[in-house]
């Protein structure tokens, strides 16, 4: 999905949320359309939810935020709560949650600076990455007691997003702005 941001950069200065909004709807109609097509386009099934937060990009330099920042975790962990209440655990599901988070990130007003929120949203990708095959490493190959199979767990998980960031993402993500100033 990340190979898209440079032209979905692009395309947020020269067009309308109206078009923002279908290109959502046909990233819906994929997602829909792809088990019929192949399981291995499985990657397009997240696309509405990538797409949720690109609308949250793109609506943060248009709308005002006029609710209070306390608003937000409260409305974080609601959802959470729904989410599991109801089993929310297929793709259908959480499309229209990561929509409504989505639009509600460029309705609130900024929280006020603490570093820990900074330090997980820069590492965030890399975290997506790297905690499911961590799991998998430290609670199914490693036999090992209790307390060490959550300290490699916990080394993995904090180390592995450090290095895949500085490593790869932030490279590429400069390599993509220079390309993107390029060709505006």
């Amino acid at each position: 999905m990340y190979i898209f941001l440079p032209f979905i950069f692009l395309f947020r200065k020269r067009h309308s949320l109206r078009r923002w909004f279908a290109l959502y709807v046909i990233a819906l109609a994929i997602g829909l359309i792809q088990p019929l097509v192949s399981v291995r386009l499985s990657l397009f099934r997240f696309g509405p939810c990538f797409l949720a937060g690109v609308l949250a990009w793109v609506l943060q330099k248009r709308v005002d935020a006029r609710w209070p920042s306390a608003f937000f975790p409260s409305f974080i962990g609601l959802t959470v709560v729904i989410a599991v209440w109801f089993n929310f655990y297929h793709k259908y599901q959480q499309w229209p949650l990561c929509l409504t988070v989505g639009l509600c990130i460029p309705l609130t007003r900024e929280l006020p600076p603490w570093k820990l929120p900074h330090l997980v949203a820069r590492y965030s990708y890399g975290i997506y990455l790297v905690h499911v095959p961590a799991l998998y490493v430290c609670f199914r190959y490693l036999h090992a007691s209790g307390w060490l199979q959550w300290a490699v767990y916990i080394v993995l998980g904090v180390a592995g997003p450090v290095i895949l960031y500085h490593g790869i993402e932030y490279p590429l993500i400069t390599w993509g702005g220079d390309l993107a100033r390029k060709c505006a």
